[in-house]
């Protein structure tokens, strides 16, 4: 299920892990691998 995200949306993705923060482990991981996919498809500024 993923949907276009704006600029905006995806910082607040990248910059907000603490999203994940659910107290159902599988569903955290779950996000978490989400959140790396996001991030692996969106080009870093370093």
């Amino acid at each position: 299920m993923i949907k276009k995200i704006s600029k905006e949306e995806a910082s607040k993705i990248v910059g907000g892990i603490r999203a994940c923060q659910s107290s159902d482990p599988n569903a955290n991981r779950k996000c978490e691998n989400e959140n790396r996919r996001e991030m692996a498809k969106t080009p870093q500024p370093h």
